[in-house]
């Protein structure tokens, strides 16, 4: 995983509205999961992060290849600080 692989995908998902709104999406599943394990609502937790998965398909296999090679980037690296400020900018795009 690579900052290259990271500005593609944020391409892809930057510059088609479907893809934007489930990303968007997605991030408020995540925020409910919060809520709900905050509570201890396992099972809304789970409910929840199957949806997410669900909306995850969507965005594409290079979104897929994306999260899972998150895992194996050290968050101090060049690249693991490129990654880090890339997925908040997606986030922001999701405010307007």
């Amino acid at each position: 995983m690579t900052k290259v692989d990271v500005q593609k995908v944020f391409k892809i998902i930057s510059n088609d509205k479907a893809k934007l709104q489930t990303f968007c999406d997605m991030g408020k599943l995540g925020d409910q999961m919060e809520q709900a394990n905050a509570k201890g609502d396992s099972k809304k937790v789970e409910e929840l992060s199957l949806k997410a998965d669900e909306l995850g398909k969507q965005l594409g296999p290079e979104y897929a290849t994306l999260m899972d090679g998150i895992q194996d980037v050290d968050p101090e690296s060049e690249d693991g600080q490129e990654i880090g400020s890339t997925l908040p900018a997606l986030d922001k795009l999701c405010a307007k």
